[in-house]
């Protein structure tokens, strides 16, 4: 997003520009005169024509100039903030579902670039509806929180976790071949497992399918959600926490 600045010429009964409102605007630059002195120069340099310019109609351009900047940078941060709130998941601070897809888009060009693969996980929380109908939304939010947590300081800078939505979380081990990558989903299987989240006095808890495959060159986004996915309901539906498929 770009934005255009338009200076008006000072008129002849604008208000004189304070010291401290200048050196206010100033910032840092205030701290010498020689930074003052610079800042001036470069303000009337983008003027052209300057030595029509009082020194005081330069100040006066000069603290418009940067209430500009300071407007524009305000609204590059929403603008920044607003990008990652539509790839973040609000509530546990993962990749949504958009996210990942881009993140996985990435990892498979990866793939097919330098002949190799990795390892997708999908996971879902056990009996979550449960758990919010019997300690409450905030209790279900707490596991959600846990669940995240515990996968995201298990993988390395350059995999990704990302929370699908409702309870449902998938982590993308890229770099890496697939003995590796299932020994890590068994590592990661049973530490979802064996963690319980205390609420209002009642430890509840977690338990986690998971359903894990393979990646390489050859795959494409849709074919490997859907793998993972199935596998991880086939698991949740004959009461195993892992399944592995080559």
């Amino acid at each position: 997003m770009s934005a255009v600045l338009t200076i008006l010429p000072p008129t002849e009964t604008a208000a004189p520009v304070s010291v401290d409102t200048l050196m206010r605007a100033l910032g840092d630059d205030a701290n010498t005169d020689a930074g003052l002195q610079a800042w001036l120069a470069d303000t009337a340099s983008l003027l052209g024509n300057s030595d029509r310019l009082t020194t005081a109609e330069i100040m006066r351009l000069a603290l418009a100039v940067a209430e500009a900047r300071h407007i524009i940078a305000l609204q590059q941060q929403q603008i920044d903030r607003l990008q990652n709130l539509s790839v973040t998941d609000e509530l546990t601070g993962l990749y949504n579902r958009r996210g990942f897809a881009s993140q996985l888009s990435s990892a498979l060009e990866e793939a097919r670039r330098n002949d190799s693969g990795g390892v997708l996980i999908y996971a879902d929380v056990d009996s979550f509806k449960q758990i919010n109908d019997c300690h409450g939304h905030a209790a279900g939010d707490l596991v959600l929180k846990k669940v995240s947590e515990t996968l995201a300081d298990r993988v390395r800078r350059h995999d990704s976790v990302a929370r699908m939505g409702g309870d449902e979380f998938a982590t993308l081990l890229t770099r890496t071949d697939s003995e590796s990558g299932f020994a890590r989903a068994h590592q990661l299987s049973r530490q979802l497992n064996r963690l319980t989240v205390t609420y209002n006095g009642a430890a509840i808890p977690v338990r986690v399918s998971v359903g894990v495959v393979a990646f390489g060159p050859n795959d494409t986004e849709a074919t490997l959600m859907a793998r993972a996915d199935k596998e991880m309901y086939q698991n949740k539906q004959s009461n195993r926490r892992l399944a592995l498929v080559e």
